[in-house]
């Protein structure tokens, strides 16, 4: 009894300089293009509320900042393996086969000019008694540039869908979700788009609320749980 109260609290303490850390860490500053390591930390709100903003957070995340090809822009990304094990583990990642998550920044606007990525992710189909896996290609991509929502949810081979929608084919039903900026004070950003999914014949367009996110400089070196190892990534 007593080790699991020092368990427990060891774990308080934990989460106590976790949170420390993330509240004290300056954001991201997009007027300095020097290559370097930073953290990412995703709104991870349940896949059942697309739409709800600045809820709940992951822990940091790394991700590599390098100057653009393009004047002007600056290119962060999350190495694949990170992307896999951290922040969608519960897609069912089929391992080895995503992208870095790649986001490019307007330094001068903070604009989300893309943020995307892609990979493959294995379901369960339910098939009578049956519950084969089956392998989808899925690609995010997401950006400032648009206001984007979702429809009603509708189910599809056992599978809960939040369709895409747009406010130019807006209908009664799309709930839209405004996109933010980069907000310099905080490091805060929502770049909404969508995930494209294929597999066997059946493509899908949803919702994508992968692009909420805060961009600060790395401060909490030991608090990461995740090891990013030699990664860079070429700027677009």
């Amino acid at each position: 009894m007593k080790a699991t109260h020092q368990l427990q609290g060891g774990l308080l303490a934990a989460v106590a300089l976790l949170l420390a850390s993330f509240a004290s860490a300056e954001p991201l500053n997009l007027g300095d293009a020097t290559p370097r390591w930073i953290e990412v930390v995703f709104e991870t709100s349940p896949a059942d509320l697309p739409g709800q903003r600045v809820t709940t957070w992951s822990h940091p995340m790394p991700g590599m900042l390098r100057p653009s090809a393009r004047s002007g822009w600056l290119v962060v990304a999350i190495p694949p393996d990170v992307v896999e094990r951290e922040l969608i583990p519960e897609q069912n990642p089929v391992p080895g086969s995503f992208s870095p998550f790649v986001w490019v920044f307007d330094a001068a606007s903070g604009h989300v000019v893309s943020a995307d990525l892609e990979g493959a992710v294995h379901r369960r189909v339910p098939l009578g008694f049956l519950r084969p896996k089956v392998r989808a290609e899925v690609r995010f991509e997401m950006g400032t540039d648009r206001v984007a929502g979702f429809l009603e949810p509708r189910n599809l081979l056992g599978q809960r869908l939040y369709e895409f929608c747009e406010a130019s084919t807006r209908k009664a039903s799309c709930t839209l979700v405004p996109p933010a900026v980069y907000d310099r004070a905080t490091g805060y950003v929502n770049a909404v788009g969508l995930v494209e999914a294929r597999s066997k014949g059946i493509a899908t367009r949803s919702f994508s609320s992968l692009g909420e996110a805060r961009f600060l400089e790395r401060t909490s070196h030991e608090l990461m749980a995740v090891s990013a190892g030699p990664y860079s990534a070429e700027s677009p």
